[in-house]
């Protein structure tokens, strides 16, 4: 046989029922021998069912390509890492249809990483951050296997469900340059963004030249700690409607005192009888113009004139928004 190699190599691989099952380190043996023809070692490949575990163990790189379209390579992260270096550094479609063809059990191994240059990790998580075509569980992954994150992100068109996995696994750091890059960029997974990083978000990225009254808006509405949404509210005292939101109380209260929308009047008038103590203290002490509406009334029983709040009675033929109008109308002439 090692005399005829391609002569005898060819009668097997046309004997073999379609499926060589060497032992491994026969079948390193064969792809590495010089006196194979290149052809016939593809050959040989095509009906191979023997997993080589190191892909580096195969000398001829021009062998690495095929030995991944049929899946007689181990999948592991060093053997990645081996053939994304021999393909230029990039990812190729032998490569990513390789990953994928191991999507139910694919592992990452991180400890394999470590013999790698930083260089080429950096690189390898550049590129499989913009590869949009790998499997989602490979991304996330691949790219919680390498401990690196973003100070600086500029990567374009990378698919939101990739991008969810960057910014819940912290990959892009929170900082200004980052933030604005994702308004831009991003806009439908900025929230993402800051609830992924709400402290860093509040003391690293937001300031009165980078605050946003739209993004607030949504940031009162985000699964964010209620401390965090005071103290982004504190950069505006532009009107807030809280008619059509379920905000906290803590939130309405301060809006009601800072941000006080008046078309919100009605509403409140309307569901007055369902606020909170806090909250219905907070709503008497406003007018329009956020000032402190009182009226002085002589009450004949103790013969005293006191300053009270405006107030009448209902007549159940009215709506209670329009009683509350008309009283106020009547009493202070503050309502139009």
């Amino acid at each position: 046989i090692k005399t005829e190699i391609n002569e005898s190599l060819r009668v097997i691989i046309e004997n073999c029922d379609g499926e060589i099952t060497d032992e491994e380190d026969i079948s390193i043996w064969v792809l590495n021998n010089t006196d194979v023809a290149i052809e016939n070692k593809q050959q040989y490949i095509e009906v191979l069912s023997t997993k080589i575990i190191h892909i580096d163990s195969i000398t001829n790189g021009q062998l690495w390509k095929p030995l991944l379209d049929e899946g007689v390579v181990v999948c592991s992260a060093e053997n990645i890492l081996n053939y994304f270096i021999n393909a230029g550094k990039k990812y190729d479609d032998s490569l990513i249809n390789f990953i994928n063809d191991n999507s139910d059990d694919f592992q990452f191994d991180e400890q394999h990483i470590s013999q790698f240059d930083e260089d080429v990790v950096k690189k390898f998580l550049d590129e499989t951050v913009k590869c949009n075509q790998l499997e989602t569980n490979c991304y996330k992954l691949i790219v919680s296997s390498l401990k690196y994150h973003y100070i600086s992100f500029s990567f374009e068109n990378i698919d939101k469900e990739k991008l969810t996995v960057l910014l819940l696994g912290r990959k892009i750091k929170m900082n200004s340059k980052n933030l604005e890059f994702m308004r831009e960029t991003y806009p439908d997974s900025v929230i993402t963004f800051i609830e992924s990083q709400a402290t860093e978000y509040i003391e690293d990225a937001v300031d009165e030249d980078t605050f946003n009254f739209e993004e607030l808006i949504k940031v009162l509405n985000a699964d964010v700690d209620i401390s965090i949404k005071l103290r982004l509210l504190n950069y505006t005292t532009k009107p807030i409607s809280i008619s059509r939101e379920s905000y906290q109380e803590e939130i309405v209260l301060h809006i009601l005192k800072n941000n006080f929308q008046s078309s919100d009047l009605k509403y409140i008038i309307h569901e007055y009888g369902s606020f909170s103590n806090d909250i219905k203290i907070a709503i008497v002490a406003i007018t329009e113009e956020n000032k402190i509406l009182m009226v002085k009334q002589f009450r004949a029983g103790p013969r005293v004139l006191t300053i009270e709040i405006p107030a009448g009675k209902f007549d159940r033929k009215e709506s209670p928004e329009l009683c509350g109008i008309r009283e106020l109308k009547e009493e202070t002439g503050e309502v139009e």
